[in-house]
């Protein structure tokens, strides 16, 4: 059962209009950074040095800059967790489930699931990016590195709005109204802060590293950071499951 759910995920019209959006962004920047002179435009602007081993920290800056991970990132993962989500809530699938816990499992962990492969996904359109820009030159190890750190932390940020997304929905019943409702939340949030303090970090920083700065490397803060944010999911998790459990009640999600 659980098979046919990934095999229907991943060979869906809306994963394939998903990437199709994320590609079009990457183009976008891929063209707007495949010129020299643009570099020595951002070089003279922001006072960098000019080896341009800051090109690629650049390129992960800007494709997952705030507005792009609000505005696009998650709307585009929700729009394809909502393909879990809509099987999920069939009644023959519901029915194969003998308690809430079972039943919430699974969805969580497709979830997870979802949020590596969207994260992975992402990445490697940034490097194409990296790739036609010709910024492939300027990569280092350290860079690599980040990346790697990157993919994960950014699949944590996923797995957190997936379970949002899903505890909403025990109250709204319909997925899209919980999509509109988190991604809402991010904006506020990001309003709020960002009008009282300019430099301020959202929970969207400590998901997407957007806390870091050019030539960043990974240290015992970042580690701590993923943590935390590892602790909050567990606790999410859990209070999904009571919160179903309050309903007494599988129909509560349909």
């Amino acid at each position: 059962m659980y098979t046919h759910i990934i095999k229907k995920m991943f060979f869906s019209k809306r994963l394939y209009v998903t990437i199709g959006i994320l590609l079009v962004i990457s183009f976008y920047f891929a063209y707007s950074m495949s010129k020299e002179s643009t570099w020595i435009g951002i070089q003279k602007k922001l006072n960098l040095q000019d080896d341009y081993y800051w090109l690629p920290y650049f390129a992960y800056f800007q494709f997952f800059s705030d507005k792009i991970i609000i505005y696009f990132m998650v709307p585009l993962y929700l729009i394809f967790l909502s393909i879990q989500s809509s099987m999920f809530n069939q009644d023959n699938v519901i029915l194969r489930f003998h308690s809430i816990e079972r039943w919430w499992k699974q969805r969580t962990k497709g979830i997870i699931l979802s949020s590596f492969f969207y994260s992975l996904t992402t990445f490697l359109l940034m490097f194409i990016i990296i790739v036609i820009s010709k910024v492939i030159q300027f990569v280092t190890i350290d860079f690599m590195f980040f990346c790697f750190f990157a993919i994960f932390s950014h699949a944590l940020g996923y797995i957190f709005f997936g379970i949002c997304c899903n505890i909403i929905q025990s109250g709204v019943t319909k997925f899209w109204v919980s999509v509109l409702i988190v991604v809402a939340f991010n904006s506020l949030i990001d309003l709020i802060l960002k009008g009282l303090h300019s430099n301020s970090n959202t929970h969207i920083h400590y998901f997407f590293l957007s806390y870091k700065s050019l030539y960043a490397t990974i240290g015992y803060k970042d580690l701590i950071i993923v943590f935390v944010i590892i602790g909050v999911l567990f606790i999410l998790n859990y209070l999904g499951i009571w919160i179903l459990n309050k309903k007494k009640s599988y129909g509560v999600n349909r």
